[in-house]
């Protein structure tokens, strides 16, 4: 019996021990059989798929080529440079074009994560690792380029960060440092992570010594490469800024709001605070004022990003729980950070792709470690880690070159552009960026020209260039389709609709217009989600806040055009729509340039020496221009200081000379010679003093408020001049105010506001002035305002109605109903009004009272752009 039982294990232990050689023959096929399905799988979702629109490349090639070109522009900052850098190389020098990027990036994601995998046990588990990232790619939508560069960058940190786990030593410590501050320079979502991964070093048995040391290479290595970045914009901004400038603001103001998405529109506006207040320190005033409200609303986005991934937190968590091996409580830990990072701001769904992925290897990997046990793995990183890390490396190593050079040579884009013209004559960015500048300086045919040149030498990179010049020249318009480029569609609808209007087709520029107000309504008003009630409330904030896009992007589309041209196209346009004080403005100048005299009745906010000095801007800028050929400024037209600085670089030693020469005695000239005095000399010299002096007597009407302005620079009595010059215009010195506000003098502008208040004929400054106090957040001083011009006038309506607004930023809306009801019984047909009204009966829950004002905002002929795209809004969401 015994030698049968022997026989029968011995039989069963040889069948087994031929199972396993048999197994371990067909391992290796199997492997590179699911290795060759994931590969096939990879490429399969690199291709584009349909209905997926690439994301726009062109303001960050804009922004890499004046990094690259040493072109002065603020907006190079509103984004981390490492994208920028790379679409400027694919765009403009030759690198592998950004669909083909785009195509790499989801197999190099899918590379490191098996390499991440791998190096942790098997090659089994590097696929673990893999196969999730595919598959939910697979099953989900596209990832937009930026997240698929930010991802890669996580993934190649990851690595590094493992082999630094398993290592703790200073060498391993740098690299990992290094290759999270790679992630930085594209998005700063774990700018707080790296002290937190720093401390991870002192959970092994090193002495304190390496431990310290280990951290401390980690933490410099991972802040150094934003030395040049920080650099940078000490250069255009004159201080401190680590990140981007501006891009945040909106996630900070709506968070501190208490929304959970965030916003597009002007979040400052929202805020009431002028371009120059700092918003970080609003909102920590804003939330130590309402800890709990804020606290409250983290935990809302908290919860919201449960909801985005309901499947993959919980298992991310399950698999850390079953299996907590360090590397998994260390990806766990920076997921945590991810999400907690976001959370203090309001969210947006693109910004949590990458933890899409992050979550997915850690639920894949924590599972399968749980159920294989596999080895501790290997310490170190492998040749295919390596050699993914190559390009991003050199790709930094360019951007940081690059970065560290600006400084010196960024200047004045007058100069800068015309210098690296000479160098590069046929380089399509710099010649793009001369057309639109000269466009700016109203020199249309050359700006033009340089444009078309441009869009020849891009080829397909800037054939938008080249419809849109189509669109100007064009006697009809183009027959052949819009361009495809996400974010230029808008563009090309605002010139066609210029076209349209120059050629005085109303019904279809009316059609045009109409989609452009939906473009307006839906991507420049708006909040990104509303979950909750609260968040309706704020949205409704932001439209009565948001300033008019018609303006800002019709006046920029009017630059395609001579000023001679578009005083027909102000005009019609104006049948659609209410003119913005800018836009009259280039109707005025329009006039001019055909030699017409002003309209009749010009306001007080375009006084004809208003008219003169711009003239005199243009005219000299042209003469500069003459004097040194095409020769350009930045945007829209520069400012006069600027430009007689440009004119005293151009021609040293001789600018009186030239200016003198220039002028040949015509009106507002004189207004130069104190002008240049003042911004060639230093503040609170005798000659700074003597300039403004000089400036207050040959222009008392119309530049006071540039010597307001520069007030440090001025003793008491100057500064006395200067107020005594606006006594008998109160609503200058409240444009004076505004002026300061905007260079970040608060308080002297409140000081100037009250004083303009106190002055006779006060009255008519009252609403400007509330205007700009809610603007600056001072909303109780509004409405003193505004009952002070009651008190004069009793009569008017946009004075209640600019009450009522008052009343209702107060959080006094039992007020604010009779006031906005008295401004619609003065004036029934004002929109205003009747607009504000419905929206505190829709919050009081009557919705049929909302739902009739509503209507009736509508139908008034006339009807600004604006107002009408949030009354259509709050129509369609009561019809649902």
């Amino acid at each position: 019996m015994r030698d049968k039982m022997n026989s029968a294990a011995g039989r069963a232990a040889r069948a087994l021990e031929r199972g396993r050689r048999v197994a371990a023959r067909l391992a290796g096929p199997a492997f590179w059989l699911a290795a060759a399905a994931l590969a096939w799988a990879a490429l399969r979702l690199a291709a584009p798929r349909a209905g997926y629109n690439p994301f726009s490349f062109l303001t960050y090639a804009d922004r890499g080529e004046a990094i690259f070109h040493g072109v002065l522009d603020g907006g190079i900052a509103f984004s981390m440079p490492l994208l920028s850098a790379l679409v400027s190389l694919s765009s403009y020098h030759g690198l592998a074009g950004m669909e083909l990027i785009s195509k790499a990036l989801l197999p190099a994601i899918y590379l490191l994560a098996y390499a991440l995998g791998a190096a942790g046990g098997s090659r089994w588990r590097g696929l673990a690792f893999a196969l999730p990232l595919v598959a939910m790619d697979a099953a989900g939508a596209g990832i937009e380029t930026e997240q698929s560069v930010y991802t890669l960058l996580l993934f190649l940190y990851l690595n590094f960060a493992r082999a630094h786990l398993l290592s703790p030593g200073g060498a391993a410590g740098a690299l990992s440092g290094l290759a999270l501050g790679l992630t930085l320079l594209v998005r700063p979502s774990l700018f707080l992570w790296p002290p937190l991964a720093a401390a991870w070093d002192f959970a092994g048995k090193a002495p304190l010594r390496k431990k310290l040391l280990a951290a401390g290479l980690l933490l410099a290595a991972s802040f150094v490469l934003l030395l040049p970045w920080i650099r940078v914009n000490g250069r255009l901004f004159g201080k401190f800024v680590p990140f981007e400038y501006e891009r945040g603001s909106c996630n900070i103001i709506t968070a501190v709001k208490g929304t959970v998405y965030t916003m597009e529109g002007d979040c400052r506006a929202l805020a009431g605070l002028s371009k120059t207040d700092s918003v970080p320190a609003w909102a920590v005033r804003t939330v130590l004022a309402d800890p709990l409200f804020y606290a409250g609303n983290v935990a809302k986005r908290l919860w919201h990003v449960l909801l985005m991934f309901p499947l993959l937190l919980p298992l991310a968590l399950i698999a850390v729980i079953l299996r907590p091996r360090r590397e998994h409580l260390f990806l766990g830990a920076l997921a945590a950070c991810f999400i907690l990072t976001h959370c203090l701001l309001s969210i947006e769904h693109r910004y949590f792709y990458p933890l899409r992925y992050l979550l997915g290897i850690i639920a894949a990997g924590g599972l399968f470690d749980a159920l294989f046990r596999p080895e501790r793995g290997r310490a170190g990183v492998g040749a295919l880690v390596y050699a993914l890390a190559a390009a991003p490396a050199l790709l930094a190593a360019v951007t940081e070159y690059s970065l560290l050079a600006y400084p010196g040579r960024a200047g004045n884009p007058l100069l800068s552009v015309e210098r690296e013209l000479k160098q590069y004559p046929e380089d399509p960015w710099l010649l793009k960026r001369r057309g639109f500048l000269l466009l700016g300086l109203n020199r249309t045919a050359d700006g033009l020209a340089d444009l078309a040149r441009a869009a020849d030498l891009a080829g397909g990179v800037e054939e938008h260039l080249r419809y849109s010049a189509e669109i100007v020249a064009s006697e009809a318009l183009p027959r052949r389709a819009l361009p495809s480029e996400e974010g230029t569609l808008n563009e090309h609808d605002v010139l066609k609709l210029l076209k349209e209007l120059e050629l005085g087709r109303l019904g279809e520029a009316g059609v045009t217009f109409a989609r452009a107000r939906h473009f307006w309504a839906s991507e420049k008003g708006s909040l990104k989600g509303l979950p909750y009630a609260t968040d309706s409330r704020v949205l409704a904030e932001i439209q009565a806040s948001t300033r008019s896009y018609a303006n800002d992007d019709v006046y920029r589309g009017l630059f395609f055009w001579p000023p001679e041209k578009r005083e027909r196209i102000i005009a019609n346009f104006s049948r659609l729509s209410p003119l913005t004080p800018n836009l009259r403005y280039l109707l005025e100048e329009s006039r001019l340039a055909q030699g017409k005299s002003p309209s009749a009745g010009v306001p007080a906010w375009l006084p004809g020496t208003g008219l003169d000095y711009a003239r005199t801007k243009l005219d000299l800028t042209v003469e500069i221009l003459k004097e040194t050929p095409r020769v350009d400024g930045a945007g829209l037209p520069y400012p006069l200081p600027e430009i007689l600085e440009a004119a005293n670089l151009y021609l040293p030693g001789r600018p009186g000379e030239f200016l003198k020469a220039l002028g040949g005695g015509r009106p507002g000239y004189r207004q130069l010679w104190p002008l240049l005095d003042l911004v060639k000399a230093k503040p609170g010299t005798r000659a700074f003093k003597a300039a403004a002096a000089d400036l207050l007597e040959v222009s008392p009407g119309e530049l006071p408020a540039l010597v307001i302005r520069l007030s440090e620079g001025l003793g008491d009595k100057e500064v006395q001049a200067a107020l005594r010059a606006l006594q008998k215009n109160p609503e200058g010195a409240v444009k004076a105010a505004g002026t300061l506000a905007d260079t970040g003098r608060k308080e002297k502008a409140l000081g100037l506001c009250a004083w303009a208040l106190k002055q006779p004929g006060a009255a008519a400054a009252a609403l400007p002035a509330a205007l700009l106090y809610q603007r600056l957040g001072e909303h109780h001083l509004a409405l003193v305002a505004l009952d002070a011009g009651l008190s004069r006038n009793k009569n008017s309506a946009e004075l209640h109605n600019g009450r009522g607004v008052a009343l209702r930023f107060l959080g006094r809306n039992a007020e604010a109903g009779p006031a906005f009801a008295r401004a619609l019984e003065l004036a029934p047909a004002l929109p205003e009004a009747a607009f504000n009204l419905a929206s505190l009966r829709l919050l009081g829950g009557d919705k049929a009272g909302a739902r009739d004002l509503f209507e009736k905002v509508l139908k008034q002929p006339g009807l600004d752009a604006g107002l009408a795209q949030r009354a259509e809004l709050e129509l369609t969401a009561l019809r649902r």
